[in-house]
């Protein structure tokens, strides 16, 4: 009988320490995943502060460039307006009639 007690007891002296070295690999894996959720916002914080300055540094050279897009759209309309008015004088002075 005793040496049953002595057994039970050296069994529970061994799940105690599998107990224990268990409670301490979850603590470390709960606090792993909570450094990983922070790396984790972190990390897209990052991503989206970079992408919203790049675009506060560019926008004005985009502004820029969709200006002068449209200034040579403007002026090519112009210049179709008088090749248009340039071949209606010609027509109308040469006898020629108007195409369409």
């Amino acid at each position: 009988m005793d040496s049953d007690i002595e057994a039970l007891k050296v069994e529970v002296k061994e799940l105690r320490a599998i107990a224990v070295d268990t409670n301490r690999i979850i603590h470390g894996m709960r606090s792993s995943q909570r450094r990983h959720a922070f790396i984790s916002v972190l990390w897209w914080l990052l991503v989206i502060g970079t992408t919203v300055a790049s675009y506060l540094y560019i926008q004005p050279y985009l502004q820029k460039a969709q200006d002068a897009y449209t200034g040579f759209q403007q002026q090519s309309q112009k210049v179709e307006g008088w090749q248009q008015q340039a071949q209606d004088v010609l027509n109308k002075y040469l006898g020629q009639p108007k195409a369409q």
